[in-house]
């Protein structure tokens, strides 16, 4: 298959249905938005995934990847070196980021690790991709449950944004099939595994008790977060009629 995007080329050839069904998805989603894109790689195997894929369907708009030392150890440290080496193979620069905010909690490593992405993407005129699937909108979703949000935090990552997510319509175990089948290679974060955080805990213990008793919940919540994003997208227009400032 062969197609042409908003100024900028495509061409790949898909040698399975489950290559055909990621890269598809991954085209369809890229050629939707215009520019120049730089990844958002963290060594996983979502992140290296989505690096492998891009480079298939997209190689001319791969401005950078950039990627962010969470400062976890050698482990980071791993990741960061095997992103710089799959960047080196595929010709693309990579540009890392870390350093540790003050008071190092979840929040603030997630808001310097964005603001350390939005950076690398002005520098170049580019848009920042990242690896979400359908799985981080579930986790995300039922977060904001939890914490009682309002439709702007119901609507998760279907929210308006200047961030490109190409794999939020998959679910995560159909990315990882299609890297294992296409041998990305990848580093487990073992931080995935702490249930210090509450996503790895909605993750490995909550989402597996309430899909016990209730095997739709994921399309529940799905649908949930559509119809949030509905709301919020009309209260943002009423309120940029109105003047009124729109929160982050």
């Amino acid at each position: 298959l062969a197609g042409r995007g908003r100024g900028a080329s495509f061409s790949w050839m898909p040698s399975s249905g489950l290559e055909l069904r990621v890269l598809g998805e991954i085209r369809r989603r890229l050629a939707a938005v215009e520019g120049p894109l730089v990844l958002a790689v963290s060594g996983g195997a979502d992140s290296m995934a989505l690096l492998r894929a891009v480079h298939r369907v997209a190689p001319a708009r791969l401005s950078a990847v950039a990627t962010f030392d969470h400062g976890t150890g050698s482990a980071a440290r791993r990741a960061v070196k095997l992103v710089r080496a799959e960047g080196d193979r595929f010709g693309v620069a990579v540009v890392a980021g870390g350093g540790r905010p003050v008071g190092a909690t979840e929040a603030r490593w997630r808001a310097a690790r964005w603001r350390f992405l939005r950076e690398v993407a002005a520098a170049r005129g580019a848009r920042v991709v990242t690896a979400h699937t359908r799985d981080d909108q579930v986790e995300t979703v039922l977060m904001r449950v939890l914490r009682g949000s309002g439709a702007r935090g119901l609507a998760g990552l279907l929210a308006d944004t200047d961030i490109v997510r190409p794999l939020l319509a998959l679910d995560r175990a159909v990315v990882r099939r299609w890297a294992g089948q296409a041998g990305v290679a990848f580093l487990e974060d073992p931080t995935n595994a702490s249930r210090r955080h509450l996503r790895n805990r909605i993750r490995l213990d909550l989402l597996p008790a309430l899909r016990g008793v209730r095997p739709d919940i994921d399309q529940a919540l799905l649908d949930v977060s559509r119809r949030a994003a509905v709301v919020r997208r009309g209260l943002d227009a009423a309120a940029r009629s109105l003047g009124v400032p729109i929160p982050g």
